[in-house]
């Protein structure tokens, strides 16, 4: 469309006719503002939240020579109550054995601890070693343990603790017998009857590595050794620090069993990777006679 400005002008104007910028409803940028402003204030409550807690690791404590347990020390400084779950990697040759509240109940997923706002509380996490080769290869690692922390409102986030290096954690067994295990015994039971005299032998690994009950070696001259039985495959390992059962069984009344000299024999395992036995010496009884009966022919 074009017209006359004027006599002066003697160029003509034009204009455009556009159509209007199209306009969402009224409601959506109100909205997606707020929206916005929901995001980002649940961001910064959760950021405040997992800020206004603190972890410290205490020294750690060895309840034996095969069981180290570490406290952490958690407060909260916010107004929030915290529910705090740990988060466990695993350790080389430890067994992780649980945590615990200051009332020595279990803590786990489903039962995480409670810190309450403006709360302090402790958190038991215990280990138990399980082969020293492995422990002491990486006695240098930096142990950083993970916590999950999550509010009453907003996601849950991670806060690490520092918590030493893995030697720190490693109990003394490790020093003593770093590169085997140790059998001992800790008890023996008889029990005679008319088809056998069994001995149940209570075996207690003292040493750093795991034992595999391999055999039992009867005196020299004593050829009946399939007089003498050993536990299912499930029970001849012994773990570092545990005790298993060895379950022997003898004929009774057996005229091939040495008739002088008390009644030992000694006890075979095999240590780390097998290249050598641990033997363990017990003396079951006076004599044989005693533990089996005198000789008879009729068995």
């Amino acid at each position: 469309m074009a017209w006359d400005s004027g006599w002066r002008d003697a160029s003509p104007d034009v204009a455009e006719v556009v159509d209007p910028p199209r306009r969402g409803p009224g409601w959506a940028r109100p909205v997606a503002v707020a929206l916005v402003l929901l995001v980002a204030g649940l961001l910064l409550f959760a950021r405040l939240t997992s800020s206004a807690v603190r972890a410290e690791a205490a020294p750690a404590a060895f309840l034996d020579s095969y069981t180290v347990e570490l406290d952490i020390q958690l407060t909260n400084s916010g107004d929030d109550h915290l529910e705090i779950t740990p988060d466990l990697p695993p350790l080389a040759g430890m067994e992780f054995r649980g945590a615990r509240d200051t009332a020595r109940h279990p803590v786990h997923a489903q039962n995480p601890i409670q810190l309450p706002a403006q709360g302090r509380t402790t958190l038991s996490l215990t280990w138990q070693v399980t082969d020293c080769v492995p422990a002491r290869a990486a006695k240098a690692t930096e142990i950083t343990l993970p916590m999950l922390v999550r509010p009453f409102v907003g996601a849950a986030d991670t806060m690490d603790v520092s918590a030493g290096t893995l030697y720190d954690l490693t109990p003394a067994v490790c020093d003593q017998h770093p590169g085997r295990g140790v059998p001992r015994l800790v008890g023996q039971e008889v029990t005679p009857g008319p088809e056998g005299v069994s001995v149940a032998l209570e075996v207690f690994n003292g040493g750093g590595r795991p034992l595999t009950f391999r055999a039992a070696d009867l005196p020299a001259g004593w050829i009946h050794l399939n007089n003498v039985t050993a536990s299912p495959d499930t029970d001849r390992q012994i773990p570092v620090g545990r005790e298993r059962t060895v379950r022997l069984r003898f004929a009774p009344h057996d005229c091939s069993a040495p008739i002088e000299g008390p009644a030992t024999l000694k006890l075979r395992f095999d240590s780390g990777d097998g290249s050598r036995s641990q033997l363990l010496s017990v003396r079951l009884a006076e004599s044989w006679a005693n533990l089996l009966g005198v000789c008879s022919p009729e068995y």
